[in-house]
């Protein structure tokens, strides 16, 4: 159910790289949300300590690819790197109701659909749900 539900910008797959690593997914609103550039701009300043405990980070949100390809080339300007962690797109309304996410009405009329709202998941080696943050 984790790994299934959204496109990689990049090109790998979303089961972890490393056999017995952990994911953290975090799910952000989307590219015209200044919040989430700049959770995301610290957490990619965290990415090699989260890849040395064995834990590969995967951004998410609901935004299209051309809007996420929009969203890291201005990620990647602000922290000087594109690859600090895969970030993913295309995560859709059936998917954010799976997972528990609140999902709002879009805050520009450049937005269309839903917006997820910010949340955590850390995914266990084995697949499972380990822990949480919904917002």
């Amino acid at each position: 159910m984790w790994r299934r539900c959204f496109f990689l910008l990049c090109p790998t797959s979303t089961s972890p790289s490393h056999p017995g690593a952990w994911q953290l997914i975090v799910v952000y609103c989307g590219r015209s949300c200044p919040i989430s550039r700049a959770y995301l701009a610290a957490l990619a300043s965290l990415a090699p300590d989260f890849a040395d405990a064995g834990c590969e980070v995967v951004a998410v949100s609901a935004d299209g690819r051309e809007r996420a390809d929009d969203f890291v080339a201005r990620l990647a300007e602000t922290v000087g790197r594109r690859d600090a962690f895969k970030v993913a797109y295309g995560l859709p309304p059936a998917a954010m109701a799976a997972w528990g996410l609140y999902a709002s009405s879009p805050t520009t009329p450049r937005d269309e659909g839903v917006v997820p709202e910010p949340a955590v998941f850390l995914i266990d080696p084995d697949g499972g749900l380990y822990g949480t943050c919904v917002r």
